[in-house]
């Protein structure tokens, strides 16, 4: 939970708790129901951001990110980003069905990275009438950098300090301290990191 010094609630009791002004974050987020709660730190970029919560969904975005893109939390669902995360550009980020998606700290995400809990359509055994895909959580350690178009499926943990190459898709946990690349993702390299440019 964010300490905050500025609360909205509308009629269906959808919350939005912010340590800054909330006027502006007002038009990036759309409630689709009731109980929806946003938490937003401080020195939180969400200009070029749209943002929709479902039913008792829950996103939080703690201290100086600066993202740019589109977050769908759905009902009972959610979504934490810890300080830190930067985007270029076109970021997606949806979790439903109960689902979590947990960024921790000081993460970078390129252009058009997509990270998703779900399919986007269930699908069936035609004799037993059983889900054969359901959603799940996915979890990004610290300091994970996530390349141009990379694309993050349900159920990932991603270790801290990975590297993710472009256009890579991860359908498996990937180790701390390593390079992944790939459709699907294998291992590139081990024992490596990364930071952030100076230039």
């Amino acid at each position: 939970m964010i300490a905050v010094s500025n609360e909205f609630t509308d009629t269906n009791n959808n919350t939005i708790l912010s340590k800054e002004a909330i006027d502006g974050l007002i038009r990036n987020i759309q409630f689709k129901e009731s109980n929806g709660v946003v938490e937003i730190g401080v020195n939180v970029n969400l200009y070029d951001t749209k943002i929709e919560i479902g039913k008792n969904g829950n996103l939080i975005i703690h201290d100086n990110c600066d993202i740019k893109g589109r977050i769908k939390v759905g009902a009972y669902s959610k979504i934490e980003i810890f300080n830190g995360l930067t985007v270029t550009k076109n970021l997606s980020l949806l979790a439903v069905e109960n689902t979590s998606i947990t960024i921790q700290k000081d993460c970078m995400f390129a252009s058009n990275v997509c990270i998703r809990t779900y399919d986007g359509h269930p699908i069936y055994d035609i004799k037993t009438k059983e889900r054969l895909n359901k959603s799940k959580s996915i979890y990004i350690g610290e300091h994970v950098w996530l390349a141009d178009d990379a694309m993050v499926l349900k159920g990932v943990s991603i270790g801290k300090g990975a590297v993710v190459a472009a256009r890579c898709v991860v359908t498996k946990y990937v180790p701390e301290k390593c390079i992944v690349g790939g459709v699907p993702s294998k291992i590139i390299r081990q024992s490596a990191t990364w930071e952030r440019s100076s230039g």
